[in-house]
């Protein structure tokens, strides 16, 4: 029925549309019990669970950032049976992100390229919306630097996404990773090379895990 049906009338509607269609239906979904209980029974993985530094996946298989940019249905994503989900990328002040088109599709190999840069609502949003967690799924959040930021502003920028989303890292088990950067104009570890030292330090004290990544 996919590949008959909706695949083809999603196909004649851009890619970023066809995202927005989805985070749309999934808020949607998050309206329905009786269906979030039958996903996610469907959706149960019978694969063993995973320990790695204190933390316990569900299973191996996870949602890296770029999907829910947003913060915005995590928790719906997490009943079709991801052992984590991790939003994201944010940075401190919104961003609009790359300009469109910035996703394209390629049939012949059946992926996507996407494009989109840091476009996010902001760390105060974000933060709002983590609090609204449930589940026992591990759930991580990709951060960097606003765009604009260089030298001790970037620097900046990552210490203060970190402390004020380390409280969720203790009471919900996010996970902060820091992202090379796919925004124009901005660019990600280079630019903020001279506090890497100390960045590194506060955050080594403080037990968090940065990761790099190459995109949004």
């Amino acid at each position: 029925m996919y590949k008959q049906t909706i695949r083809p009338v999603l196909f004649l509607m851009e890619p970023e549309k066809v995202h927005a269609l989805l985070v749309s239906c999934l808020k949607c979904y998050r309206h329905l019990p009786w269906c979030r209980c039958w996903i996610r029974h469907l959706y149960t993985c019978s694969d063993k669970q995973l320990i790695w530094n204190h933390l316990t996946f569900r299973n191996r298989i996870g949602l890296s950032a770029g999907f829910d940019k947003g913060a915005e249905i995590f928790d719906e994503l997490a009943d079709y049976g991801f052992g984590f989900i991790e939003v994201g990328t944010v940075t401190p002040d919104s961003q609009d992100g790359n300009p469109r088109p910035r996703i394209f599709r390629l049939p012949q190999c059946e992926s996507l390229i996407s494009r989109t840069g840091f476009n996010n609502p902001g760390l105060d949003v974000i933060k709002r919306r983590l609090e609204q967690k449930s589940g026992s799924y591990v759930l991580g959040v990709n951060i960097n630097k606003n765009p604009s930021s260089e030298g001790e502003q970037a620097v900046a920028d990552f210490l203060r996404l970190y402390k004020e989303l380390h409280p969720h890292v203790g009471k919900d088990k996010v996970e902060l990773t820091r992202c090379c950067s796919d925004e124009t104009g901005a660019t990600g570890v280079g630019s903020f090379s001279c506090g890497a030292k100390h960045t590194c330090s506060v955050v080594t004290q403080t037990s968090c895990r940065y990761h790099r990544r190459r995109n949004g």
